[in-house]
C-alpha cells in the first residue's frame, strides 16, 4: 500500500493532469447528456433515429477516426475551433482540454444511453397519478427518484470511460 502511494512528483502530475480531464470531460457532458437522452425519451419529433445514431456514432468509429474528425473540427484551422480561438481564445489540439473534449465525446454515448433507460422505465401513470394529487406536469420529482441512480451511474460512467 505505501509503495501505491511512494510516487514521484511526475507520476503525481500524471495522476492529478488524468482527474482534471476526466472531470472536466464528465461536468461539460452531463447536462448535455440529460437534456438528450430526456428528449430522445420522451419527445416525438422527425429525425429522432437520426439524432439516436449520431449520439451512438463514437461507439460505432474507432477511436483514431473519432480523434481525427474532432480534430478537424476543434483544430485552429478547423470551423468550431477557429471560432473558438478567434473570439473566446479557446484552443483544443494538442492541450488538456482537447483530451477533456475527447473523453466527452467518446463517453457521451454511455451516459445518455444509462439516463434514457431510466426515464423511458419511469411508469407515466405514476406521473399521472402524482398529478392529480397536485404535481404539475412539468415536476419532476416522481421521475427524478427513479433517474437519479441512472444520472449518478452515467456519470461514473462518463467520469471512468476513457478512449483507446
Amino acid at each position: 500500500m505505501n509503495d501505491l502511494l511512494n510516487l514521484s512528483p511526475e507520476e503525481w502530475t500524471a495522476v492529478r493532469l488524468s482527474i482534471r480531464v476526466a472531470t472536466v470531460a464528465m461536468l461539460a457532458s452531463l447536462p448535455v447528456g440529460i437534456a438528450v437522452a430526456y428528449l430522445l425519451a420522451r419527445a416525438r419529433f422527425p429525425g429522432k433515429s437520426v439524432v439516436n445514431g449520431i449520439v451512438l456514432l463514437p461507439l460505432i468509429l474507432p477511436p483514431v477516426v473519432t480523434g481525427y474528425l474532432l480534430l478537424l473540427s476543434f483544430g485552429r484551422r478547423g470551423p468550431i475551433g477557429a471560432f473558438l480561438y478567434e473570439h473566446f481564445g479557446i484552443v483544443f489540439s494538442f492541450r488538456w482540454t482537447g483530451a477533456a473534449l475527447a473523453c466527452a465525446v467518446m463517453a457521451f454515448p454511455l451516459l445518455v444511453r444509462s439516463i434514457r433507460l431510466s426515464i423511458e422505465a419511469v411508469d407515466r401513470r405514476l406521473e399521472d397519478a402524482a398529478g392529480t394529487l397536485g404535481t404539475s406536469r412539468g415536476n419532476c420529482d416522481v421521475a427524478s427518484s427513479h433517474v437519479w441512480v441512472a444520472v449518478v451511474g452515467g456519470r461514473h460512467e462518463g467520469l471512468f470511460h476513457r478512449p483507446g
